[in-house]
């Protein structure tokens, strides 16, 4: 019985770690990418000149736009979060060249 008594407070710090960012929002575009001098201004400015375009996105456009960035040398970073809100997680984005950058 102590046993029990000892781990329980352990085992709900290890819950809490893991769910930091569960009510977290979602990251914005701009928070997926990085590249060493670029603000998240700049790297809005690359995402609208790859045809990023947020009232009409679609995982085509995302495509499209995946290709452009990384090909302007940024690099893709699913979430900011670690785990939480991983884009690359879900089925639709896991053949985005994104999510294929990360594997190599």
């Amino acid at each position: 019985m102590i046993k029990i008594i000892g781990i329980t407070p352990i085992l709900f710090f290890l819950c809490s770690c893991s769910l930091h960012y569960m009510d977290a929002p979602p990251p914005s575009q701009n928070q997926y990418w990085i590249k060493s001098g670029h603000s998240l201004e700049l790297i809005n400015v690359a995402l609208i000149s790859c045809g990023y375009d947020e009232p009409r996105w679609s995982v085509e456009q995302q495509e499209k736009v995946d290709i452009c960035m990384l090909r302007k040398g940024f690099v893709f970073r699913d979430s900011p979060y670690g785990k939480v809100h991983a884009r690359c997680t879900y089925p639709p984005y896991q053949h985005l060249p994104s999510c294929q950058s990360m594997k190599k």
